[in-house]
């Protein structure tokens, strides 16, 4: 049985990976994901549930640091794009995989 504080992150990680994955497809969610999932982090300290909104938040991260990168190199031979498309894939493989974890009660890692 998880305890309140557990509980609450658990909600609150499945709320982050909803919004990222939904952003996936239509952006602004995205970053209300990003977001939702830094503001939340600091109250899930010590939770095994902590490591969720801590792939969010990675996860947010380095998906805009490489769509920057994937934009600004599209130019070069459409390597931009393939940049794009793995990114995506990464990131939805990522959402998806701590959702099935989260509502199974298990940790990230």
């Amino acid at each position: 049985m998880l305890s309140e504080q557990d509980q609450q992150t658990k909600t609150n990680a499945i709320i982050a990976y909803v919004c990222l994955l939904l952003g996936s497809f239509t952006g602004l969610f995205y970053l209300v994901g990003g977001i939702w999932a830094m503001l939340k982090r600091s109250s899930s300290a010590g939770s095994p549930m902590a490591d969720h909104l801590e792939n969010a938040v990675q996860t947010f991260w380095v998906s805009i640091i490489l769509t920057i990168v994937g934009i600004f190199s599209m130019p070069l031979f459409g390597i931009g794009y393939l940049i794009l498309v793995g990114t995506s894939v990464w990131v939805i493989y990522r959402c998806v995989k701590g959702l099935v974890r989260v509502l199974d009660n298990q940790s990230y890692y």
